[in-house]
């Protein structure tokens, strides 16, 4: 079974990560091949290539969930006579649909989490 470590290093491949370290991704990376653990079907292979980019997706939403507090991640804040706006509901649309692909790309090893409708 792939480690935590392997997971780390895939997600530190991700660009927008560039400037973060190890230690400070690591728990996401532990919570995210916790999930992909807790998620296998029966009889899945322990061993598959799918686990470890799967586990770096979910780790990567679960840290993107946490920098809402930042101050880049408000929608439009100002500084002296510049204002930087940015669109939250495009980029966690983003984010969702990056876990999402990840997902269904390991639906083979993953158990089906059942049926969601969603209204527009």
């Amino acid at each position: 079974m792939p480690d935590v470590s392997d997971v780390l290093s895939c997600l530190m491949k991700y660009a927008d990560l560039a400037t973060y370290f190890p230690e400070q991704l690591q728990n996401y990376c532990e919570r995210g091949l916790k999930w992909v653990e807790d998620n296998l079907k029966p009889g899945a292979d322990k061993e598959s290539p799918l686990i470890v980019p799967t586990a770096a997706a979910v780790a990567h939403y679960y840290f993107f969930l946490t920098r809402f507090s930042e101050t880049d991640k408000y929608e439009a804040y100002t500084a002296g006579d510049m204002t930087v706006r940015r669109n939250i509901e495009k980029e966690m649309s983003f984010e969702v649909r990056i876990r999402d692909e990840a997902l269904a790309a390991a639906k083979e090893i993953l158990r089906d989490g059942g049926f969601l409708f969603r209204g527009i």
